[in-house]
This record gives C-alpha cells, sequence and structure tokens, in this order.
C-alpha cells in the first residue's frame, strides 16, 4: 500500500535559543541560533527541514556583509555604527534564509517537502531575527 498524506501544521510563535551567541573571522560572520516552533495552543511543532535550513546557514561571507552595507548604508560593513552594523546582519542573514525557504517551498509539486507563502516567510524571519540580539 502506498500512502500520500499531506499534514498541516500552523505556527503560532517562535522562540530563539541563543540568539546571540556571535563569531567573526577573517571569512565572515556565524550565529547560534536555536529556533523552536510552537502551535497556537503552545505546544511544540515539530519540522524539522524549517529548523535545519535556520541552524545549518547561520554563517554570512564578509563580501555579502559588505554588499549589503553598501546597499543599505554606501559603506563596507567594518565602517558601519554598532546600529548599522546590526542592521546589516540581520539583512543579510535575513535575505539568505529567505532565499532558501522560498527555493524549497517553490520546488516542484511532487518534491515540494514544505509550503510557505512569501508573506509567511517574510514574517517568520523577521520574527526570529527579532529575538536574536545578533
Amino acid at each position: 500500500m502506498s500512502l500520500n498524506i499531506t499534514v498541516t501544521q500552523t505556527i503560532g510563535s517562535v522562540n530563539v535559543f541563543s540568539g546571540g551567541s556571535i563569531t567573526k573571522d577573517s571569512t565572515g560572520i556565524s550565529w547560534t541560533i536555536n529556533p523552536q516552533f510552537f502551535n497556537p495552543g503552545g505546544l511544540v511543532v515539530i519540522c524539522p527541514l524549517l529548523k535545519s535550513i535556520i541552524e545549518q546557514n547561520q554563517f554570512v561571507s564578509i563580501a555579502d556583509l559588505n554588499t549589503q552595507g553598501q546597499s543599505l548604508y554606501s559603506k563596507n560593513y567594518d565602517d558601519c555604527t554598532i546600529i548599522e552594523a546590526k542592521a546589516v546582519r540581520h539583512a543579510a542573514l535575513g535575505n539568505l534564509w529567505k532565499t532558501l525557504l522560498k527555493a524549497e517551498s517553490n520546488d516542484s509539486p511532487s518534491a515540494k517537502r514544505i509550503e510557505l507563502s512569501d508573506s509567511d516567510i517574510d514574517s517568520l524571519v523577521a520574527e526570529i531575527l527579532s529575538q536574536c540580539v545578533c
């Protein structure tokens, strides 16, 4: 027997643990972000794909940070103020996650592993970043 079952889960909230741990070296910046997802009733939502996309993509290269800095403030990342640097980091990391989430969601119907609208992706990324000290 072969079953094709789709289960829809609603994420009502997100909690981020260890959202402020940042390491920087000559190649870029890495964060330690451990998101946990909850349904509207407060129960944990198990979504390994969503969690792994966030957890496995927490590095942004200096080149990407510089590009984002020039886009936002017309300067390289290292020349940004503390407030500007945080905005650059959030924009660069958010853009990375949005790209990866959209790629998973826009995959062919037979291979699609997650289904999120663009506005849901934007809201999810914004909520995670709002809880990050990074």
